[in-house]
């Protein structure tokens, strides 16, 4: 049966090994696709039949070479049973998740509550910094957000500059050291002012425009 797909990534550090993402479940491959492990869904509580859906968006921990540590993030307001009926999604549940075993089990990471939480938002993608093996970027329904140390702390990324907008899709350019980045972004009818600074880790572009090209999402 033909599964539909939301979001895909590659281990930069271990070839052949990918990641993605459907409605409810995640799917590893560590072969170049010859065989895939698909992840348990995302669950308040593991005995219970609803779980997260909207998933949105999956990437790798890089520290882990087996592929089998990576993070996934949900859109989702309310939780979904194997009937497609809707709940009430709990407050400490977050939209983010990682898993250490390739998926067969989850936990909330930046849950809302937790000291250096992502506040509130939903969140539509996460992406690692390829130059800072422990640095993590989220675009969320309300901004975008950094953690430096794995995802285990959260904060606002560009207070102050960065406007609270709807951040879609996030492009991290390499590592250049030395060097002045800029962060560029836009949101659906306003853009993101372009202002050069000096940042401690990689550029950051987040994108919601009419003409700008976001992550696939069917």
């Amino acid at each position: 049966m033909a599964v539909g797909l939301r979001n895909l990534t590659a281990h930069p550090d271990r070839e052949g090994t990918w990641a993605a993402v459907s409605n409810r479940f995640a799917y590893l491959t560590t072969d170049f696709g010859a065989h895939w492990l698909a992840s348990v869904q995302p669950k308040p509580d593991p005995a219970q039949v609803i779980g997260a859906h909207l998933l949105s968006s999956v990437e790798f921990e890089r520290t882990d070479l087996s592929g089998k540590t990576y993070y996934i993030t949900t859109v989702a307001s309310s939780l979904v049973d194997g009937e497609s009926n809707l709940f009430p999604y709990p407050a400490n549940f977050g939209h983010l998740f990682r898993t250490i075993d390739g998926g067969l089990h989850w936990s909330p990471w930046a849950s809302k509550g937790r000291n250096g939480s992502i506040a509130g938002g939903r969140v539509n993608v996460i992406k690692a910094d390829p130059g800072d093996r422990a640095t993590l970027y989220a675009g969320t329904q309300i901004g975008l957000y950094r953690s430096i140390d794995s995802g285990a702390t959260w904060s606002r990324f560009g207070g102050g500059t960065l406007p609270l907008v709807d951040v879609r899709d996030l492009c991290i350019s390499p590592e250049a050291s030395g060097s002045s980045r800029q962060p560029m972004g836009g949101a659906s009818g306003r853009s993101i002012p372009r202002r050069a600074r000096r940042l401690p880790a990689s550029a950051v572009s987040g994108t919601r425009t009419s003409t700008a090209a976001s992550t696939a999402k069917t």
